[in-house]
């Protein structure tokens, strides 16, 4: 057998084992050796919603359902490349046709933070292919906001004449809140 490095195959050898006294007795086995670094993964894209906080990822690799389903994708998760660690989501397939994957991460259970996000997914052969898809912010957690007028905090008695001396101050945990949007009625 060839095994050498990019290499890839199968053997497959069937036994039997018999006994001498009952020739009806008997078992059959097989003994089956398969190596592959030849076909590794390959990541074709990576996409993320910021509303749904899913990402999906299209992967494939060559050779698909090969030698009793053995080459095929098997583990899909993400590092954070901040720290080095594994996410918390792991990759759900949600298509797979003729060695195309679509494998989808749901990071809305992820710890909030900043994270620089690496996909990585690995074949039964344990060939890996990593790719970088970038920064990524979950904030779950609502900026606040305190509006002033005349240094004084505005509450529901307060009287606002003109908006020059109208302040807003707006804090966050993760982000730099911005106003996208304001609405005076009254």
């Amino acid at each position: 057998l060839n095994m050498a490095a990019g290499s890839m195959g199968f053997n497959r050898i069937l036994y039997y084992v018999r006994s001498v006294s009952n020739p009806i007795l008997r078992s059959e086995q097989w003994i089956m050796t398969r190596w592959n670094n030849q076909q590794v993964p390959v990541i074709k894209s990576v996409t993320y919603g910021e509303a749904d906080k899913k990402m999906t990822v299209t992967a494939s690799i060559e050779g698909d359902g090969n030698w009793f389903d053995s080459v095929a994708l098997k583990e899909f998760y993400l590092t954070d490349l901040n720290t080095g660690s594994r996410m918390t989501p792991t990759g759900v397939v949600t298509s797979r046709s003729s060695g195309n994957y679509s494998i989808q991460y749901d990071l809305s259970g992820q710890a909030q933070g900043n994270y620089n996000v690496q996909v990585n997914i690995r074949d039964f052969f344990k060939n890996q292919t990593n790719k970088n898809y970038g920064q990524i912010v979950l904030d779950t957690t609502p900026p606040g906001v305190e509006v002033s007028f005349d240094g004084k905090p505005v509450n529901d008695s307060t009287v606002v004449y003109g908006l020059e001396n109208l302040r807003f101050k707006l804090t966050d945990n993760l982000t730099t809140p911005r106003i996208t949007r304001l609405q005076l009625a009254g």
